[in-house]
């Protein structure tokens, strides 16, 4: 649409010298430059959400081991149909018979 209303305002630029061209151009570039200024704030913010999704994805990646562990430690502790253990249910879609924690490489 950014695109078509800078098609237009060129149009419109290019016939100022008519008298019904005018008041539209005049109107238009307010119009234009505001549209122009919103599409770069919103892109900038989806840049931004963005990054910070992919930062949000990794730290979860990074924490699950740990997670899984203490999600065990609860379960031992609590027992499998407590409250506790209950609201420490993966959001990931695994069930808790699933949990596997990948083996950690030997350090050399």
């Amino acid at each position: 649409l950014l695109n078509y209303a800078e098609d237009l305002e060129d149009v419109l630029d290019e016939r100022q010298s008519e008298a019904w061209a005018k008041p539209m151009f005049d109107q238009m570039v307010g119009l234009l430059d505001a549209a122009v200024k919103e599409q770069t704030e919103a892109s900038t913010a989806m840049q931004t959400l963005q990054k910070l999704q992919a930062a949000r994805r990794l730290a979860a990646v990074e924490a699950r081991p740990t997670f899984v562990q203490f999600r065990r430690v609860v379960r031992a502790t609590f027992g499998r149909s407590s409250r506790e253990y209950r609201s420490l249910l993966d959001r990931h879609g695994i069930a808790p018979e699933e949990d596997v924690v990948p083996p950690t490489p030997p350090t050399p």
